[in-house]
């Protein structure tokens, strides 16, 4: 008898491990430079999809799953269960904060159930923009001599 009780414990053990690697997936990926370099302590979300308009829960877990980078900017978002996700990153680290921006995929992500997704990366690249127009004084008039302008990334 105590073999018997024994042997349903593993095979009810066995069977639960089967049917979590069946429906559960996972989104991995790389965050790294335009030059390829790992970027270490970005700090990103996965979304399910059915979540952007009303907050739902799957069993006792939350939809929202996060993940920050490691030493060789990899993510990994584990336990998931199938659908499209968006990935989004939440905070990028210092000395990235202010001049970077992070490009994520603009289209959902489909997780197919029991599937390990791999390979989906982020770009972390400078943020490079323009400032243009004219500068006048008080009365209208456009000033053209002995006006510069100083950018700064200090605070």
């Amino acid at each position: 008898m105590k073999k018997i009780v024994i042997l349903l414990l593993i095979i009810n053990v066995f069977s639960f491990q089967i049917i979590n690697a069946e429906i559960y997936g996972s989104i991995s990926g790389e965050i790294t430079l335009k030059d390829g370099l790992p970027v270490e302590g970005v700090f990103t979300k996965v979304k399910n999809y059915k979540d952007l308009n009303e907050k739902k829960l799957l069993g006792n877990k939350a939809i929202d799953k996060y993940s920050t980078s490691d030493k060789d900017g990899m993510i990994n978002f584990n336990m998931l269960t199938y659908g499209e996700y968006y990935m989004e990153v939440i905070s990028l680290p210092e000395p990235y904060k202010e001049l970077y921006v992070a490009k994520t995929p603009s289209m959902p992500i489909e997780l197919p159930q029991g599937q390990n997704l791999v390979d989906v990366d982020i770009e972390v690249s400078r943020y490079y923009g323009t400032i243009s127009g004219r500068i006048f004084r008080e009365d209208g008039v456009t000033l053209y001599e002995s006006v510069y302008i100083f950018l700064s990334d200090r605070k």
